[in-house]
């Protein structure tokens, strides 16, 4: 009965505190999308889903709203105009359709770590999903994007001196991060149709 309750506050304290995160990084704003995207103005559709499309029978997790999303393209001022498309004055160049920025939680297998009492470390990914349709002004479709990105963690005591490298962290990935993949994709779709039209 004691070593239950060992085994019990053991597996607890390591679940819920001895996690490292690595840390990702955001995509800057390249100086191609700068230059061939800066007079472009783009329109966002209110039109956010809560469901993956790659992954439709999954409970996946909204990480942000749209309106994040535009706060942050504005801020790395690719795009000479960022709005939703009903409030901007003129038709847009770009519209941004179906947009998902989301998560699901991806099983895995505790009982090593647990019998191990965190010695043997658990690998764990979070996966990200970025689904999003760009299309012109007339429905002309430009580019659609499904992609999905894998941020590592590892579980158990190995994961306390990780959290010393600036690389890795005890919080999981925040929605400024996401915001920042999710704006970095936009901007390399709409500079491939900046360099298309030779703008």
């Amino acid at each position: 009965m004691r070593f239950q309750l060992t085994l019990t506050f053991a597996a607890a304290a390591l679940l819920s505190g001895c996690v490292a995160y690595h840390i990702p990084t955001v995509p800057p704003a390249s100086a191609a999308s700068r230059v061939h995207a800066r007079q472009l103005t783009l329109g966002i559709e209110r039109s956010q889903r809560n469901t993956s499309k790659q992954y439709p029978a999954l409970a996946c997790t909204s990480v942000a709203s749209q309106e994040e999303l535009i706060a942050v393209l504005r801020t790395r001022a690719v795009f000479k105009q960022v709005d939703f498309v009903d409030r901007l004055s003129t038709p847009p160049d770009l519209v941004l359709k179906e947009t998902f920025m989301g998560t699901y939680h991806r099983d895995y297998d505790p009982l090593p770590l647990m019998l191990s009492l965190g010695l043997i470390p658990q690998a764990n990914k979070t996966p990200y999903l970025l689904e999003f349709k760009l299309t012109e002004s007339n429905g002309t479709v430009v580019s659609t994007v499904n992609t999905e990105e894998e941020d590592p963690s590892v579980i158990g005591w190995v994961a306390l001196p990780m959290k010393l490298n600036s690389q890795w962290s005890g919080k999981k990935i925040d929605r400024e991060v996401a915001l920042g993949r999710f704006a970095a994709e936009i901007e390399k779709a709409a500079g491939g149709f900046a360099d298309r039209r030779g703008r």
